[in-house]
Protein backbone atom coordinates (compact mmCIF):
# COMPACT_ATOMS: atom_id res chain seq x y z
CA UNK A 1 0.00 0.00 0.00
CA UNK A 2 0.83 3.51 -1.35
CA UNK A 3 2.01 6.10 1.79
CA UNK A 4 -0.73 8.96 1.48
CA UNK A 5 0.36 12.02 -0.84
CA UNK A 6 1.10 14.03 2.19
CA UNK A 7 3.32 11.84 3.51
CA UNK A 8 5.75 10.61 0.41
CA UNK A 9 8.97 13.06 -0.54
CA UNK A 10 9.31 15.29 -3.26
CA UNK A 11 11.71 16.29 -5.48
CA UNK A 12 12.37 18.33 -8.72
CA UNK A 13 13.11 16.75 -12.20
CA UNK A 14 14.88 18.44 -14.73
CA UNK A 15 15.08 17.72 -18.79
CA UNK A 16 17.37 19.82 -21.15
CA UNK A 17 17.17 20.10 -24.63
CA UNK A 18 19.24 22.62 -27.68
CA UNK A 19 17.61 23.19 -30.79
CA UNK A 20 19.12 24.28 -34.12
CA UNK A 21 16.08 26.47 -34.00
CA UNK A 22 13.50 28.56 -32.11
CA UNK A 23 10.69 26.03 -31.71
CA UNK A 24 8.79 25.58 -28.18
CA UNK A 25 6.21 23.57 -28.77
CA UNK A 26 8.16 20.59 -29.89
CA UNK A 27 11.30 21.17 -27.46
CA UNK A 28 7.90 21.56 -24.78
CA UNK A 29 6.67 18.10 -26.37
CA UNK A 30 10.13 16.72 -25.87
CA UNK A 31 10.51 18.13 -22.68
CA UNK A 32 7.36 16.79 -21.28
CA UNK A 33 7.99 12.87 -22.85
CA UNK A 34 11.82 13.04 -20.71
CA UNK A 35 10.20 13.90 -17.52
CA UNK A 36 7.64 11.79 -17.31
CA UNK A 37 9.44 9.14 -18.14
CA UNK A 38 12.71 10.10 -15.57
CA UNK A 39 9.71 10.67 -13.05
CA UNK A 40 8.42 7.34 -13.40
CA UNK A 41 11.79 5.31 -13.53
CA UNK A 42 12.94 7.63 -10.25
CA UNK A 43 10.26 8.31 -8.46
CA UNK A 44 7.58 5.52 -9.85
CA UNK A 45 4.54 7.81 -9.71
CA UNK A 46 3.22 10.55 -11.68
CA UNK A 47 4.44 14.01 -12.21
CA UNK A 48 3.11 17.07 -10.52
CA UNK A 49 1.80 18.75 -13.92
CA UNK A 50 1.00 21.42 -12.18
CA UNK A 51 4.34 22.36 -11.32
CA UNK A 52 5.79 22.50 -14.69
CA UNK A 53 7.83 25.46 -15.45
CA UNK A 54 9.31 25.37 -18.94
CA UNK A 55 12.13 28.09 -19.86
CA UNK A 56 13.33 29.26 -22.97
CA UNK A 57 14.29 29.83 -25.74
CA UNK A 58 18.02 30.98 -24.34
CA UNK A 59 20.82 31.45 -27.44
CA UNK A 60 23.95 29.51 -26.85
CA UNK A 61 26.81 28.72 -28.92
CA UNK A 62 28.35 25.79 -29.92
CA UNK A 63 32.65 25.43 -29.85
CA UNK A 64 32.06 26.11 -33.86
CA UNK A 65 29.98 29.15 -33.25
CA UNK A 66 26.65 28.08 -34.10
CA UNK A 67 23.73 29.29 -32.42
CA UNK A 68 21.57 27.09 -31.04
CA UNK A 69 18.38 27.56 -28.74
CA UNK A 70 18.54 25.55 -25.41
CA UNK A 71 15.21 24.98 -23.62
CA UNK A 72 15.14 23.81 -19.75
CA UNK A 73 12.00 22.01 -18.15
CA UNK A 74 11.57 21.05 -14.18
CA UNK A 75 8.52 19.55 -12.93
CA UNK A 76 8.08 17.89 -9.02
CA UNK A 77 7.78 14.41 -8.67
CA UNK A 78 7.74 11.47 -6.05
CA UNK A 79 11.17 10.42 -4.80
CA UNK A 80 11.40 7.10 -5.43
CA UNK A 81 11.07 6.15 -1.63
CA UNK A 82 13.93 4.78 0.40
CA UNK A 83 15.74 3.91 -2.61
CA UNK A 84 16.32 7.70 -3.92
CA UNK A 85 19.35 7.88 -1.74
CA UNK A 86 21.11 5.57 -4.65
CA UNK A 87 19.87 7.58 -7.61
CA UNK A 88 19.80 10.97 -8.29
CA UNK A 89 16.90 12.40 -8.22
CA UNK A 90 18.15 15.17 -10.96
CA UNK A 91 19.92 12.86 -13.66
CA UNK A 92 22.97 14.43 -15.04
CA UNK A 93 22.71 15.35 -18.86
Amino acid sequence: MSAPTADRAEVTYLATVQLPYRDVRSASLGLRAELKHRVRSIGGGDADWDSLVLRGPVPVLDRRGRQWWEYTATVRGPSGGPSADKAPAVPQD
